[in-house]
């Protein structure tokens, strides 16, 4: 697919009246496909993944990639020749930012159809452990909202096995039990009830040295 049939891809969904994760998803899947012409491999991660795999829960602006193949001027030349502007730490072409902030996938990722294009989207049950790793480590409520509303709208389809792996080796199982016990009563949860919790999972003053969330 040529560089102006993807570009017509692009303006034809920023133009139309889709919902807003249609058109996250065909601008990722565009980018994906142009950085796939030239070497590289993105895989969507972050709050695009999460709109993704739940949109009623998450609305993000940025779309989220990591980027493989190539270096990060070989990706600029690669943006900036489709029409992105940079910004700080962002291309952005009129409502759409993109981000990277990484160059290496460890992670599980699943592939998905987007027309005539393809995704790669970094697993649910990898989203939704980072928010609840984040939720304990970093003390973020507003990540044990988030792990709260996943866990209701992904519900069976998750791999516990797997979500469980990732949980496991960042001491936050604990963190899941309490936040899916929540979830299965369908209550509504405020942030003080989430601050509560982070009380009983953490002991007072107790830190890891993790990174605090973007």
């Amino acid at each position: 697919m040529t560089l102006s049939e993807l570009r017509a891809i692009f303006d034809q969904s920023m133009r139309s009246d889709a919902a807003h994760v249609e058109k996250l998803t065909v601008a990722a899947a565009v980018i994906s496909e142009l950085l796939r012409q030239q070497g590289m491999v993105a895989t969507l991660v972050g709050g695009g993944a999460i709109e993704f795999h739940a949109p009623g829960v998450y609305t993000t602006s940025d779309i989220d990639f990591v980027v493989e193949g190539r270096t990060r001027s070989d990706l600029d030349a690669v943006l900036l020749d489709f029409g992105f502007a940079r910004r700080g730490r962002h291309w952005v072409l009129d409502d759409t930012f993109i981000e990277v902030p990484g160059n290496w996938m460890s992670d599980p990722v699943e592939v998905v159809e987007v027309g005539p294009l393809s995704l790669r989207v970094v697993r649910r049950e990898i989203v939704l452990a980072d928010r609840i790793i984040g939720f304990k480590h970093w003390r973020s409520t507003a990540y044990g909202a988030q792990a709260l509303a996943l866990l209701q709208v992904l519900g069976a389809s998750l791999n516990e096995r797997l979500l469980r792996e990732r949980l496991g080796a960042e001491d936050a199982e604990d963190a899941y039990e309490a936040l899916l016990a929540l979830a299965l009563n369908r209550q509504v949860v405020g942030a003080d009830e989430l601050e509560t919790l982070l009380q009983v999972l953490n002991r007072p003053g107790e830190t890891d040295g993790r990174p605090g969330p973007d």
